[in-house]
C-alpha cells in the first residue's frame, strides 16, 4: 500500500508507486493524502484530503486486505500524520512501514509545517521500519545546517541512533562518480553503490526507490535483500529516463 499524494504528471506520488507496485508484480493499494499541481521541475498548489476521509481510505482497505507492506509519501500536516498512525494501530498492522519523508519539494518548496516537522520526528519516524531521507531531508530531521561528502557516513549513524530505527540515506544528491547510499541498522552500516548518471535528475526518484523497497519485502525479502534490490531498480530506471521538453526528465521502465 501508498499513503500519498497526487501527482497528475505521474512521475511521483501514488501513481509512481503504483507502476513501481505493477512492475514489481505486487497488487498495489493507495490512500490518497493529498491532490497536487506539478509537474516535473515545477510545483504549485497541494490540496490535503480531510482526516476523515484519509481515515475511511485506510480502514477499509486494512480492514479488507491482506496487506504487507506500506510506503508513506507526502503527509503535509500533523494532523494527516496522527491519523494514519491512529489507523495503523487500530487495525492492528503489524508489517513494514517504510516511511519516505516527503518534507520539501527538489525546487525548494517546504511541503510540511513546523507541527508536522515536528510530529515526524517525535512519533512517525520512531514508528517505522525503515525511512530513506535524501541529504536535505537528513539536515532538516537532524536540524543541522547541511549534509557534505565529509559527515555523509556520520549523518547515518546520527539519524538511526537519534529514531531508533534502521534508516537509508540516500546519497545522490553529492554528485559525486558513484552514487552511494547508506543503510544502517543493528548490524552496523551497510553501503550501496551504483554508477552516478551525470546531467540527469529525474523527477520521482525519492518515490520510486522507497516503493520499489517496499514491494520487494512485500514478496519476501529481508530489509537489506529490498534495498540491494530497489537500488539497482532505481539506477535502471534513471538510465533509462524520458526527457522532456523543459530540460527535465521523467524515469523509464527499468529493465528487470
Amino acid at each position: 500500500m501508498t499513503i500519498a499524494g497526487s501527482d497528475p504528471s505521474c512521475g511521483a506520488g501514488i501513481q509512481a508507486d503504483i507502476n513501481v507496485f505493477a512492475n514489481l508484480n505486487v497488487h498495489g493499494l493507495s490512500a490518497l493524502t493529498c491532490s497536487t499541481a506539478q509537474i516535473p521541475g515545477d510545483f504549485g498548489e497541494i490540496h490535503p484530503v480531510p482526516p476523515d476521509h484519509l481515515a475511511q481510505q485506510l480502514n477499509m482497505l486494512l480492514k479488507s486486505f491482506p496487506v504487507a507492506s506500506i510506503k508513506t509519501g507526502l503527509l503535509n500536516s500533523a494532523i494527516l500524520m496522527e491519523t494514519t498512525l491512529e489507523c495503523l494501530e487500530h487495525n492492528r498492522f503489524s508489517g513494514y512501514l517504510i516511511v519516505d519523508p516527503v518534507i520539501q519539494s527538489s525546487s525548494g518548496k517546504m511541503l510540511v509545517d513546523n507541527e508536522g516537522i515536528a510530529l515526524f520526528r517525535e512519533q512517525f519516524i520512531p514508528r517505522s521500519s525503515l525511512f530513506t531521507p535524501n541529504l536535505n531531508e537528513a539536515a532538516i530531521l537532524l536540524a543541522i545546517p547541511r549534509v557534505t561528502e565529509d559527515n555523509f557516513s556520520e549523518v547515518a549513524n546520527k539519524l538511526y541512533v537519534k529514531y531508533k530505527v534502521p534508516v537509508l540515506l540516500k546519497g545522490g544528491h553529492l554528485e559525486k562518480d558513484d552514487a552511494t547510499d547508506i543503510l544502517v541498522t543493528e548490524n552496523g552500516q551497510k553501503h550501496f553503490k551504483a554508477p552516478f548518471s551525470h546531467g540527469l535528475s529525474p523527477h520521482g526518484t525519492g518515490c520510486t526507490y522507497s516503493a520499489a523497497i517496499t514491494a520487494y519485502i512485500a514478496l519476501g525479502h529481508s530489509l537489506e535483500q529490498a534495498v540491494c534490490l530497489a537500488k539497482k531498480y532505481i539506477t535502471s530506471a534513471i538510465t533509462n529516463c524520458i526527457q522532456l521538453d523543459n530540460d527535465h526528465q521523467l524515469l523509464g521502465r527499468p529493465s528487470l
